[in-house]
């Protein structure tokens, strides 16, 4: 019976699944989930005003990078600091979930950047050389126990 689909897609569910049974179960799991709900049609999608010419034309270089990031004057210094670095950690995390999945340890076998490849020190000073995904999770790491420890980054205010 090798080779014979008319016996195959005959099959009772006693003997098992036929294809038929599966490609019908699959067709309709993925009708369920594909059809509008209560089979009315989808929104409009929402217009994206950050591609509209007048923005996608500004660049960051066109703005006085130190007029961004000066301390407001009613802010204290170690609060603004603060706030600032977990900001930029936060964003840096996201900008590389972006990039994670180009940037594997078959792709990026060492950490390097203009002709230089960077080594991880771990806490006792002993050089390690790893692949560059392995590298950034040990910044990533270190840079969020730090960023949470509340001796450095005190979440309550005024402290």
């Amino acid at each position: 019976m090798v080779g014979d689909d008319s016996a195959l897609a005959q099959r009772s569910p006693k003997n098992g699944l036929s294809c038929k049974m599966v490609l019908q179960a699959v067709g309709k799991v993925l009708r369920y989930y594909l059809s509008p709900p209560n089979g009315k049609k989808p929104p409009p999608e929402e217009k994206k005003h950050y591609l509209d010419a007048e923005h996608t034309k500004v660049r960051v270089v066109d703005f006085d990078l130190k007029e961004l990031v000066v301390l407001p004057r009613e802010i204290d210094l170690n609060e603004w600091l603060a706030c600032s670095t977990t900001t930029f950690f936060n964003l840096i995390n996201l900008q590389y979930s972006t990039i994670s999945e180009f940037c594997t340890g078959d792709t990026c076998p060492a950490m390097t950047a203009c002709n230089t490849t960077y080594f991880w020190y771990d806490e006792k000073g002993k050089k390690t050389k790893c692949t560059a995904p392995q590298y950034v999770d040990f910044v990533m790491s270190s840079v969020q126990k730090l960023v949470t420890d509340e001796d450095i980054f005190p979440t309550k205010y005024g402290e």
